[in-house]
C-alpha cells in the first residue's frame, strides 16, 4: 500500500455504522456508465456490485453502458437513468444549456488525459509539435480538448499540428509501431496498456492541471437527487465503500472485477496495473488531503481550470458558477459510512 492510501484505515476507524441495510428491500438504481464496454478504470465499480456492497445499502444497482460521457449525461438530463460518473468534460455544455444537470460527488483532481513522447522520438515537449502528428482516440475525445490547452500553453494551436484518431487496442499499437504518429494524447490507463506491448513513454501533463482539475465525479438532476434523497446517499455511500476498498486493495478488487466480467479481465495484472494508474488521479481521504470523501481539496481552482479548457476548446461561452456545476449538499450524510467491515 502507497502512502498516498494509508489514511484510508484512519478515517475508516472514524466512521459511523449504518445498522443492517441488508434487510431492506432493494430498490432499482439506474447507472450510466459512460463507455461500451467494462474497463480497469473503474474496476472500484464492479468489484463494489460484485462484492454486495450496494447491496448492503439496499441498492439494486443496474448498470448500463453508453457511448461515451455525452451520450451517458443525456440519459441523465432524459431521466432514464438516475446518475453517470466518469470524466466531468461535458457537465459545463449542458449546464450552459438549462439542463438542470449537477455534480454531486467529486474523486479526481487530475485529469485523466496525458501527453506522451516516444523515447525513440527527437520530439520531446509540446513546443516541439509544431508540424507533428499527434495520435488521439477519436476526434470526439475529451483528449483534443486538453490537448489544445497543452499547445496554448507551449505557444502553439491545434492548427501546429495535425491529429490522427488511431482507435484503442491493436489498430492504436500499429500505429504507433509503424510510426505512424509523432506524439500520443490519451488517457491515462490506455498508456498502461500500450506499455505492456512494448511502447515506451515520457509522459507530460500542465504543472497547471496537475495542481488542480475537476476530473472525474458522479452526476444527477437536481430534482432527482433531491426528491429521492435517502436512495441517493445510499448509492453514494456504497459507491465510497467501493473506492475505498479498490484503493486499499487493487488486487482484490481486479479479482472482483474479473468474477463479475471475465470477458472483459483477462488479464489481470494488466487490469491492476490500470486500475493502480487511476488511483493516481484521485485524491488523498484523511490527513494530509481531504477530509471527506466526494469532496477536492481546492474545488475552486479544480473547476476553474476545467472551465478554462472547455473555454478555449470552444465547448461552453460562458463560465457557469460552481455552484451551478457542484454541490457538497449530499457529503455530509454519505460519509457516515461504516469502512470499518470492508474486505
Amino acid at each position: 500500500m502507497t502512502s498516498r492510501w494509508i489514511a484510508l484505515l484512519a478515517l475508516a476507524a472514524a466512521s459511523v455504522p449504518l445498522g443492517d441495510a441488508t434487510a431492506q428491500t432493494l430498490e432499482k438504481f439506474r447507472f450510466a456508465y459512460s463507455s461500451n464496454v467494462p474497463g480497469a478504470d473503474s474496476t472500484f465499480l464492479f468489484a463494489g456490485k460484485e462484492l454486495g456492497f450496494f447491496k448492503e445499502e439496499g441498492i439494486d444497482l443496474e448498470i448500463q453502458p453508453s457511448q461515451g460521457i455525452v451520450a451517458s449525461t443525456s440519459l441523465v438530463a432524459s431521466g432514464a437513468v438516475d446518475v453517470s460518473s466518469g470524466g466531468l468534460e461535458a457537465l459545463p455544455s449542458f449546464i450552459e444549456k438549462k439542463v438542470p444537470v449537477r455534480a454531486i460527488y467529486l474523486y479526481g483532481d487530475k485529469t485523466m488525459f496525458k501527453l506522451g513522447f516516444f523515447k525513440d522520438s527527437p520530439i520531446q515537449k509540446p513546443s516541439e509539435l509544431k508540424g507533428a502528428k499527434i495520435g488521439i482516440l477519436s476526434l470526439g475525445s475529451g483528449s483534443v480538448n486538453v490537448l489544445q490547452f497543452l499547445l496554448k500553453e507551449a505557444g502553439l494551436t491545434q492548427k501546429d499540428v495535425t491529429l490522427i484518431p488511431v482507435g484503442s487496442g491493436q489498430s492504436a499499437l500499429a500505429a504507433m509501431k509503424n510510426k505512424e504518429i509523432d506524439a500520443l494524447m490519451y488517457h491515462d490507463t490506455g498508456f498502461v496498456n500500450f506499455e505492456a506491448n512494448g511502447i515506451q513513454f515520457n509522459m507530460y501533463s500542465s504543472p497547471k492541471l496537475d495542481a488542480g482539475y475537476a476530473g472525474i465525479g458522479v452526476w444527477a438532476l437536481e430534482s432527482a437527487y433531491k426528491g429521492k434523497r435517502d436512495l441517493f446517499v445510499r448509492f453514494l455511500r456504497a459507491y465510497t465503500k467501493s473506492l475505498a476498498y479498490a484503493a486499499r486493495d487493487p488486487e482484490g478488487a481486479t479479482k472482483a472485477f474479473g468474477r463479475l466480467h471475465p470477458e472483459v479481465a483477462k488479464n489481470p495484472k494488466l487490469e491492476e496495473a490500470m486500475w493502480r494508474e487511476r488511483m493516481k488521479i484521485m485524491p488523498v481521504v484523511g490527513p494530509g488531503g481531504v477530509s471527506e470523501w466526494g469532496r477536492l481539496k481546492d474545488e475552486k481552482t479544480a473547476f476553474e481550470n476545467l472551465l478554462e479548457v472547455q473555454m478555449l476548446s470552444g465547448l461552453i461561452k460562458t463560465k457557469p458558477p460552481l455552484d451551478a456545476l457542484f454541490t457538497p449538499e449530499l457529503i455530509k450524510d454519505v460519509n457516515k459510512v461504516d469502512l470499518s467491515k470492508l474486505p
